[in-house]
């Protein structure tokens, strides 16, 4: 019976591919569970898997654009639960791809090798996809097993074992600024070097403005007062005329204008509807006397305020300056105030120094507690993990299989964003045998059923909903088949796990089966697949047992394996 997780379904619902290959047209309901993929060799099972893999951000050709065909089309369409969702949508932040439930990602290859990618109907970048698809599909080809062999693949199994995902988010942070202060270090003790040089020319600079001491809104207030001093005597005559008139005549405006005021303001007290007219009439008055007395002392300052030849002089200084400086005459004070920053930087040059030292050693010492953390995490994960690694090897016909972790750390030296372990896995297939690094050990069926192990121990820390194995069974026979096929099976209780194989054992363990075919029709080759039901499923089991055309014996057999399961 299927065991689902609680809560909302999530895989891959449906896969639609057109002139691909030698597939012209397919479209895939797709089921949850272990889903077997089978067929005779050469059948396109692989083609399948290349289509699925282009979703996945892989290499994308020309080539596979169906004879007679302009363009290849493959589309899937996956149901995400709320979890994923919000990791999807992280992926997509700054795209505008919305997503509410379900991703929609298609990919055109054109025979031109102009090449669109669709995701939720939004065009995106090649590496937006690779981004986002990695959180729904975990895809194991033929040869993936052999990334076991690397260290960095090595440590990430480790750190999915110990849930290191935000320890590992600290470390880089902290290498970051570890990098940083080493980098600013490193620039100061260069800069070391011609310092004294560097402090007497500008020295030099500054000597002058500071002399000069050009201010803030100098040059803007130097230019009202040239063009006062300029035009003094026409400024004189006609402000004079304006005092005259207003306020020094015979009569004088002001004068007038009181005289007004008071007789509105007599008016007023036998009509009250002129008040409103005799308050005007004050005010005018009022303020004409102001403007007058204004006027009176603009015209004493204008005899002691300006003098033409000094401003003159200032304003040459200020302009020479600003042009040996290189900079725009406003912005000279901003001159003067940049070279005392930086001489005062440069004098104080021993506590800089000082300063970035300490910055450095605090910085190295925060990535190197971090990365203490991580390796403490790391070979308590390893322990638990290889032990049940260990277990499962026994069910996958390798009773006498050993594997380990060599975990070293503590290299400050080999700080790195991962920290600075160096993490190996060492492995024996036989008893009474010595631990040995896996790349001299491993043949490629015991790397086939390792990662297995591996990828089903961490299953339930994996939150990708749909895993893809292409001949995971590659190597593998007798009564370890059984016991891939009853691992996969247990796989595919808790998610949607899609396997091409060879192996009768799998394909009768399934939850359903998929048959690729291919077929003449019409002159061409054509891939097809179908859904296989009980007796179909039994027919094409018979076929896989036999290597022929089904005999009443192993079809027996095939009913029987399926009855079993």
């Amino acid at each position: 019976m299927l065991r689902l997780a609680t809560g909302p379904l999530q895989m891959l619902t449906h896969i639609s591919i057109r002139d691909f290959a030698l597939i012209e047209a397919i479209d895939l309901d797709l089921r949850p569970g272990l889903i077997a993929l089978t067929g005779e060799t050469g059948a396109g099972k692989s083609i399948l898997v290349g289509a699925l893999s282009l979703l996945a951000g892989g290499r994308a050709s020309s080539e596979v654009v169906r004879d007679g065909a302009d363009t290849a089309v493959v589309q899937a369409f996956m149901s995400l639960d709320s979890a994923t969702e919000a990791r999807v949508v992280r992926a997509l932040e700054d795209t505008g791809v919305a997503v509410a439930g379900e991703l929609i990602v298609r990919r055109m290859i054109s025979r031109s090798g102009r090449n669109r990618i669709f995701v939720n109907d939004c065009a995106v970048t090649l590496a937006t996809l690779q981004r986002v698809v990695s959180l729904v599909v975990d895809i194991l080809g033929q040869h993936q097993h052999l990334r076991l062999l690397e260290p960095a693949m090595q440590r990430e199994l480790v750190d999915a074992r110990a849930d290191n995902g935000e320890l590992r988010g600290q470390m880089k942070e902290s290498f970051a600024a570890y990098v940083a202060a080493r980098d600013h270090l490193a620039d100061l003790e260069s800069a070391a070097a011609d310092r004294e040089q560097r402090l007497e020319y500008l020295r030099y600079q500054a000597s002058e403005l500071s002399d000069l001491a050009p201010r803030e809104g100098e040059v803007e207030e130097l230019e009202g007062q040239l063009s006062r001093a300029r035009n003094a005597g026409r400024l004189h005559e006609s402000l004079q005329a304006a005092f005259e008139t207003l306020d020094d005549g015979e009569p004088s405006a002001s004068s007038l204008a009181a005289e007004g005021a008071a007789a509105l303001q007599k008016a007023a007290g036998w009509d009250s509807a002129l008040s409103g007219l005799a308050e005007t009439a004050e005010e005018l008055s009022v303020g004409l006397a102001e403007l007058g007395r204004e006027l009176s002392r603009m015209l004493s300052g204008l005899e002691t305020e300006l003098d033409l030849d000094a401003l003159e002089s200032r304003d040459d200084e200020l302009r020479r300056a600003a042009r040996k400086h290189g900079v725009e005459l406003p912005m000279l004070w901003q001159r003067a105030e940049e070279l005392r920053s930086q001489i005062e930087t440069l004098e104080d040059f021993g506590a800089s120094l000082d300063s970035a030292r300490a910055a450095l050693e605090r910085a190295q010492s925060d990535a190197a507690a971090i990365a203490g953390s991580l390796t403490r995490s790391r070979r308590e994960a390893a322990e638990l993990l290889f032990a049940e690694v260990k277990e499962r090897l026994g069910r996958l016909a390798m009773p006498d299989a050993d594997i380990a972790a060599e975990i070293d750390g503590g290299d400050v030296g080999a700080l790195s964003p991962t920290g600075w372990d160096r993490v190996r896995i060492e492995f024996t297939a036989n008893a009474g045998e010595a631990l040995r690094p896996l790349d001299r050990v491993a043949s490629g069926g015991e790397l086939s059923r390792l990662m297995l192990a591996i990828k089903s121990t961490l299953a339930s820390r994996d939150p990708v909903p749909t895993y893809l194995f292409d001949e995971v069974d590659t190597g593998i026979g007798g009564q370890a088949a059984v016991a891939v096929a009853d691992l996969l099976r247990e796989i595919g209780d808790e998610r949607q796990v899609l396997c091409v194989t060879h192996l009768p054992q799998i394909a009768a363990r399934a939850h359903h089966q998929l048959q690729v075919a291919k077929h003449g029709a019409a002159g061409r080759t054509i891939t097809t697949i179908s859904q296989l039901d009980r007796d179909t499923r039994e027919h094409e089991i018979a076929r896989m047992l036999g290597g022929e055309e089904p005999t009443a014996a192993t079809l027996a057999h095939a009913r029987e394996m399926l009855t079993r399961s």
